[in-house]
């Protein structure tokens, strides 16, 4: 699923952005000019890069997916540092260790992003849910995933991790504040088709971009991990600015 089990109707003030998305999501095989403009202008109706990462966002707050961020971000460097079994231990997830793949996703995706209980928190575990699955999909046991966190565990892997984790929260409020708009438009299969392209975009536009933000050594429990995560979610609404 796609991150649309909530649904959010946006304000009235969106309604040029809604036709917009409507049409281009009726074309075959819209441009990827008309692609990019459309995120960029999703960003620009949302209140743009800095306001959404200081908290001013339209759809949510954005607080949820910086705090999951930095929770993602603090386990993974300990993973890198101890282990996995010893940063499952001080994380108090101990009753993980040497569980199978699947259960140790779901139980880290529940550890950094809580239960769900807001919209914006639902985006933020969408987006991790999905960043997992990328990321830990093919690991067929517990030693596999201690070896691809120990591979992202610090510099500028850690920080492209994040900026993944931040396009994927992206790609969650724009199909969930579109995507009931599009089936009743274009029917499930074109919405479904047109989101992916989106997804797509958002995942091609992030994957050459060099994060300019040092992450080494950073204390993700404090106010430098609060900073370093704002400037990281920044950085990547700022991509489709230009």
């Amino acid at each position: 699923m796609m991150g649309t089990s909530t649904n959010y109707d946006a304000p009235p003030s969106w309604g040029p952005l809604k036709s917009q998305v409507t049409r281009l999501a009726g074309e075959i095989a819209p441009s990827p000019v008309r692609v990019a403009e459309l995120v960029r202008d999703f960003i620009a109706q949302n209140g743009g890069a800095a306001a959404v990462a200081r908290g001013g966002g339209t759809l949510g707050s954005g607080k949820a997916a910086q705090a999951s961020a930095r929770s993602l971000a603090g386990f993974v460097s300990l993973a890198s540092d101890v282990g996995l079994a010893e940063a499952l231990r001080r994380s108090g997830l101990q009753e993980l260790i040497g569980r199978p793949v699947t259960d140790i996703i779901l139980g880290l995706v529940d550890y950094c992003t809580g239960p769900g209980a807001s919209i914006d928190e639902v985006d933020a575990r969408n987006a991790l849910s999905q960043l997992f699955d990328e990321i830990l999909g093919d690991a067929t046991d517990a030693s596999e995933v201690e070896a691809i966190l120990s591979g992202v565990g610090e510099g500028s892997d850690l920080a492209e991790l994040l900026e993944k984790f931040f396009g994927n929260y992206l790609c969650e409020q724009f199909c969930r504040v579109f995507y009931e708009r599009l089936v009743k438009k274009h029917g499930d299969d074109r919405a479904r088709s047109f989101l992916d392209e989106i997804r797509g975009f958002v995942r091609s536009a992030l994957a050459n971009h060099v994060v300019g933000v040092n992450v080494t050594r950073v204390d993700w429990f404090g106010d430098q991990g609060r900073r370093v995560a704002d400037d990281i979610m920044e950085q990547t609404l700022r991509v489709f600015e230009i």
